[in-house]
C-alpha cells in the first residue's frame, strides 16, 4: 500500500549495496597445522592434553585462524568428549585435504571471462552421438 500512495508500483522495492573496505584473510597454514597436530595429540595423550587445557587453547587459536562458522562448529563441538577424537582426527584429515587441493596445481589459474565463452544449443545429431546410438 505504501509504494502506491508514493506513486510507484506494488512491487517496487529499494535496495542499497553497501561494499566493505574489510580484507579476507586466509588461515595461517603453520597455525591451522599447530592446532591439527594438538588434536591429535588430545587422542594419545588425552590426561596431558586436559592438564595443559591444550584443548581450549587450541579451539581458540584455531577459530582465531579461521573465523569461517563450520571451523567454529568443529572446534567447539570438538571442546566435548563424546565429539573430541572424532573431530580431531576429522578435522586433521580435512585441513590436509583441503591444502592439496588448493595447492596441487601451481601457477596463476586462467580464468575465462564471458567474452570468451560462446554459447551454442545442442543438436539432436550430438545427442544421439552422446548416448552411443547412432546419428538420429
Amino acid at each position: 500500500m505504501g509504494n502506491l500512495l508514493h506513486g510507484h508500483s506494488w512491487n517496487y522495492t529499494e535496495v542499497n549495496v553497501v561494499q566493505g573496505e574489510g580484507e579476507v584473510r586466509e588461515p595461517n597454514e603453520a597455525v591451522t597445522a599447530a592446532t591439527d597436530a594438538t588434536g591429535l595429540i588430545g587422542i594419545v595423550a588425552p590426561k596431558v592434553t586436559k592438564e595443559l587445557y591444550l584443548g581450549p587453547l587450541s579451539a581458540g587459536a584455531s577459530i582465531w585462524n579461521d573465523p569461517s562458522t563450520k571451523n567454529i562448529t568443529i572446534n567447539l563441538l570438538g571442546l566435548t568428549d563424546v565429539f573430541g577424537p572424532s573431530l580431531a582426527v576429522t578435522g586433521a584429515a580435512n585441513d590436509v585435504f583441503d591444502y592439496g587441493v588448493n595447492n596441487s596445481t601451481p601457477g596463476p589459474q586462467k580464468v575465462y571471462g564471458s567474452d570468451q565463452l560462446q554459447f551454442s544449443l545442442p543438436t539432436q545429431s550430438s545427442a544421439c552421438d552422446a548416448a552411443g546410438l547412432p546419428s538420429c
